[in-house]
């Protein structure tokens, strides 16, 4: 279709070239006869010559008069030369010369840096630290050493709450919100995600064992449970920070498992429901690597806290058996 139409505007083209050349010429012809005619009429409207006396009196008429000997040229005769232009008048006040204006930047927006994790509150050494943390427990407190064969346990406990890096106590602090926006239901999901992995577990707690499956989700006793174990991770999370009170807070929740007959590998059974909860209330899967093994290491310190108090247990009831012993 474009070919056809730019054919036939080609052959429109060359079809006004011709035409046009054939006026053209006619124009030509006509303008050729009108120029001899008009030289023609010119030539018989031409003055005729002077004679030669005429040309002879007007030579004379134009001739220059000799500059008389020992005068000297007139301005008359020497043209003389344009005079100059004025300049313009010299301002005799002095030039003020505006100053630059001073170009300011834009101003650079301040950045906001985050601020560095608080400080941990440090005891000096494991025995401090345990000392200090049965003085605030008991209030009035004692100032008596620890006994010697329990010095081992504190030791180990000390080491166990290190291993909580700052890094790590900053991840739970910043997740557990999430969590505990609906407390109750996800501590329901927790322990019910455990008792359907682990059934004998709902043995361990004596005011479950009369509930039947079916009507344990409504129990208020269960209820009550799942609020007083969001009530603990509070504790441990507003801990964070002090060491003092962690330790505290940690020793606390060991002691409340140990008349449970509870071990270490109750509570790592409960870490993997935490986990799949967490992962829920953050709508990440699968869970981010460094939330995870933040909270797998918290679980693993209350585990292993479980184990050493409940050896410290053992130890002080050792010896307050051999001096009710020596004082008989």
């Amino acid at each position: 279709m474009y070919r056809l139409l730019l054919s036939e505007l080609n052959v429109r083209h060359n079809h006004d070239d011709h035409a046009n050349g054939e006026v053209w010429a006619e124009k030509e012809a006509h303008a050729r006869d009108s120029s001899v005619e008009r030289a023609s009429t010119a030539g018989s409207r031409t003055r005729p010559r002077h004679s030669s006396e005429d040309e002879n009196l007007h030579a004379e008429h134009r001739r220059k008069a000799p500059i008389p000997s020992g005068r000297e040229a007139t301005p008359i005769d020497v043209q003389s030369p344009p005079p100059p232009v004025p300049s313009p008048p010299i301002c005799s006040s002095p030039i003020v010369i505006a100053p630059t204006p001073e170009v300011v930047s834009p101003s650079t927006p301040e950045v906001i840096l985050p601020e560095p994790p608080k400080p941990i509150s440090r005891a000096r050494g494991p025995i401090a630290t345990m000392r200090q943390i049965n003085m605030k427990r008991a209030g009035t407190g004692t100032k008596d050493d620890i006994p010697h064969e329990q010095g081992h346990a504190y030791d180990d406990a000390y080491a166990e709450m290190q291993r909580l890096t700052p890094a790590q106590r900053e991840i739970v602090k910043a997740t557990f919100p999430a969590m505990e926006a609906d407390a109750i239901r996800n501590a329901l999901q927790v322990l019910l995600l455990l008792f359907s992995e682990h059934p004998r577990y709902k043995n361990i707690w004596p005011q479950f064992r009369a509930i039947p499956d079916s009507a344990l989700m409504s129990a208020v006793e269960l209820r009550r449970h799942a609020s007083v174990y969001m009530k603990g991770l509070r504790a441990i999370i507003d801990a964070m920070d002090d060491e003092i009170s962690l330790a505290e807070q940690l020793k606390r929740i060991a002691r409340a498992h140990i008349k449970w007959n509870i071990h270490k590998s109750h509570v790592m059974h409960m870490l993997q429901p935490v986990l799949e909860v967490i992962s829920n209330t953050l709508k990440q899967k699968p869970l981010n690597a460094d939330i995870a093994d933040a909270w797998t290491t918290l679980y693993d310190v209350i585990a292993n806290l479980i184990d050493i108090f409940r050896e410290v247990e053992r130890r002080a009831s050792l010896s307050k058996g051999r001096h009710s012993v020596s004082s008989n």
